[in-house]
């Protein structure tokens, strides 16, 4: 922060799977220590699969005004070989239970 950083974003392969990290805090949880940093006025994070979307996130993001109401996920993750199991139905289905339990219109 003593740099000038005032936005911080949190990405990578498994940056949403922190809770499978023993002793460590999972997404929302690193979400709450890193708004408690003074300097830091904004925080992102990007989330590798819907599936790893929790009610917990969606609370955190909600309620900590640094963390930005901005929550991007693939539109079809994986390869053409994963497509049977991830189908574009079930990511609509997902996306629209997000937007019921955030509130959104």
């Amino acid at each position: 922060m003593a740099q000038g950083v005032r936005e911080v974003t949190f990405l990578g392969q498994i940056v949403d799977r922190m809770e499978d990290t023993p002793d460590g805090p999972n997404l929302a949880g690193l979400l709450r220590m890193a708004h408690e940093i003074e300097g830091v006025e904004r925080i992102r994070f990007l989330t590798s699969h819907p599936n790893w979307m929790t009610d917990e996130l969606l609370e955190v993001v909600a309620e900590l005004p640094k963390v930005m109401p901005h929550i991007e996920v693939p539109c079809k993750p994986g390869t053409m070989r994963c497509s049977g199991t991830c189908t574009v139905g079930t990511l609509l289905r997902i996306t629209a239970s997000w937007l019921v339990k955030s509130g959104s219109d």
